[in-house]
């Protein structure tokens, strides 16, 4: 409520009439903030929040997993919080839809954590498990392409002993949410 208090003209006592024509008329209510008050806010929003489109965030775990203890599927939420030194960080956390169970136990965790957990057990099991056409093209890509960083660097040596591996392990920890997920 207070974000649209804080976006809406008609708080501190002007309406737009008709809608999207861009005539302001001044109401004979009372204000709730001044008009200076909203003026500062509109000047030090964030561009950004006006530009996300609903739905168009990329999660890389998102619809992915289902919970065992209730069948819900898995949904994201960002999180920023402000440092010391004035910037901000952002956080993705992961956590049940509650769609199939309202009241689903499961805690929240954080991205970072699910990568961790991901990248434990393919390297436990990366011999168990079924490598497509097009993953292993994107391998073998991928091992060309450190082959080749090492050889300019002058590594004579410059074998890839378990090339899967260590690309798994290199989108865990450096690919982007889409890289992720495919």
């Amino acid at each position: 409520m207070l974000y649209l208090i804080l976006n809406n003209p008609f708080y501190y006592g002007e309406f737009e009439y008709p809608a999207g024509s861009g005539k302001m008329w001044q109401g004979k209510h009372k204000s709730l903030v001044s008009k200076e008050l909203w003026q500062q806010i509109q000047d030090q929003k964030c561009d950004w929040a006006n530009k996300i489109v609903w739905g168009s965030k990329q999660y890389a775990f998102k619809n992915l997993f289902i919970y065992g203890s209730c069948g819900g599927t898995m949904t994201a939420t960002d999180c920023f919080s402000q440092l010391k030194d004035g910037t901000f960080t952002r956080r993705i956390y992961y956590h049940c839809t509650k769609m199939v169970g309202p009241n689903c136990k499961e805690k929240r965790m954080r991205e970072d954590e699910i990568l961790e957990q991901l990248t434990q057990f393919f390297m436990d099991n990366r011999g168990k498990i079924k490598v497509t056409d097009e993953l292993q093209k994107t391998v073998n890509h991928y091992k060309d392409l450190a082959k080749y960083s090492l050889l300019i660097k002058g590594v004579k040596d410059n074998k890839i002993s378990d090339p899967l591996g260590e690309y798994a392990n290199f989108i865990f920890k450096h690919g982007s949410s889409e890289r992720r997920t495919n």
